[in-house]
């Protein structure tokens, strides 16, 4: 890891090289940091601190190769992004900026503020954000606990300073949870309070060895289909239909690997037309014949 480190002005910013062998875990910290603007301040502050590449976030904008999630602690400001939509952000304003992504934000020259960043590269944490919907109530999501988050971040900071591979996969399970507690700021489901997606999953889940009707579902659960499909996407990642059928062939493996039932039987106990159409299905979700999967464990 490479870092700026602390400044004598409090302020905190790390830059860091990550070995290729940490980024196996499927996410890497490039980035993190603490930064106050004062009023009337030049934003960036320090800039020549940041990378070229990063310093254009208030000038004419900027497209990064990462993830970054950054926390508004307090002060005010604005934001705009790729859409066009500019919002006026303040104490708690999380801003949640997908790679390739443009933006351009800064503070109210009259207030400042104080903000704290996280930049990671890699799926594993993209993946978090998309399942968890930030990626659609973005860029900007409101937290009532911005305090809450900004002792998240303080961890992450601190971990930025150890020069050892712990370290940084510390880091990303603290920006997981980064993800998570910003993700419960809006979701109800993620307080145990559930939703119409939520009821569907449940019907899939119990119904894997029948047939599921969509439309039909989605009517039960209060929606129309398309927006069933919108949200369950959202929420889930993939289609109900390839819901569905995940499940199904998740529960053949398990058929395949723990009896001797004929491929036939397997079939018809899943819903499936035939033989024939179950292993064009499991090939399609597996990349291997039901055959092979059985002789070899996948």
């Amino acid at each position: 890891m490479r870092s700026d480190g602390n400044q004598p002005d409090g302020n905190r910013i790390y830059y860091l090289t990550v070995p290729r062998a940490v980024r196996e875990i499927g996410s890497w910290c490039v980035t993190a940091g603490r930064s106050r603007t004062r009023p009337g301040q030049r934003y960036p502050p320090d800039e020549l601190r940041h990378p070229y590449r990063y310093r254009a976030v208030s000038d004419h904008g900027r497209v990064l190769d990462e993830l970054q999630i950054v926390l508004i602690a307090d002060g005010s400001g604005s934001f705009e992004g790729c859409r066009g939509e500019q919002r006026s952000v303040g104490a708690g304003a999380c801003l949640v900026l997908m790679p390739g992504t443009w933006h351009r934000y800064h503070p109210d020259p009259d207030t400042g503020w104080r903000e704290y960043w996280v930049g990671v590269r890699g799926d594993s944490v993209e993946r978090a954000v998309r399942l968890l919907g930030l990626e659609g109530r973005g860029p900007v999501i409101s937290s009532p606990h911005p305090e809450e988050l900004a002792e998240t971040y303080e961890r992450l900071l601190d971990l930025a300073s150890v020069h050892d591979s712990a370290a940084h996969v510390e880091i990303i399970a603290e920006v997981l949870r980064l993800v998570v507690r910003i993700a419960r700021t809006e979701d109800p489901m993620l307080h145990g309070r559930f939703d119409g997606v939520d009821r569907a999953i449940r019907v899939m889940q119990a119904a894997v060895t029948a047939g599921v009707d969509l439309p039909r579902l989605a009517a039960q659960c209060g929606f129309s289909e398309t927006t069933f499909r919108r949200r369950f996407r959202a929420r889930v990642g993939t289609s109900p239909y390839r819901y569905f059928m995940a499940l199904k062939v998740n529960a053949v493996k398990h058929d395949l690997a723990g009896s001797e039932l004929p491929l036939k039987a397997i079939a018809e106990r899943f819903g499936f037309t035939d033989q024939f159409h179950l292993s064009r299905v499991f090939r399609e979700y597996t990349g291997v014949s039901p055959g092979r999967w059985r002789r070899f464990g996948g």
